[in-house]
């Protein structure tokens, strides 16, 4: 109880490698345009999850890789918008 558990690689992956996954992953055109009022003056250069505690206490290690993680996210986004398109609002 109280005790924090990180689920993740443990691997490094830059925010834009992401973003650039989402893009090839897209099936419509979007244009990418940075907000200059929500880049932070101070950034951390580098930060990596470690799962060493979840994997040592309850033997958790990753199955899926980032891609088939994102492939999920989208697929459940997708079924919300159609729904929500299907219902006549607007997505």
């Amino acid at each position: 109880p109280g005790a924090v558990y990180n689920l993740c690689s443990g691997v490094g992956t830059r925010v834009e490698d992401v973003l650039a996954l989402l893009l090839d992953k897209s099936e419509v055109t979007i244009e990418v345009r940075a907000d200059p009022a929500k880049v932070r003056p101070v950034e951390l250069m580098r930060q990596v999850g470690s799962a060493a505690r979840a994997h040592r206490d309850v033997g958790w290690a990753p199955t899926i890789d980032l891609s088939h993680s994102l492939d999920a996210v989208l697929a459940g986004w997708r079924e919300r918008v159609q729904v929500s398109t299907s219902k006549g609002n607007r997505p």
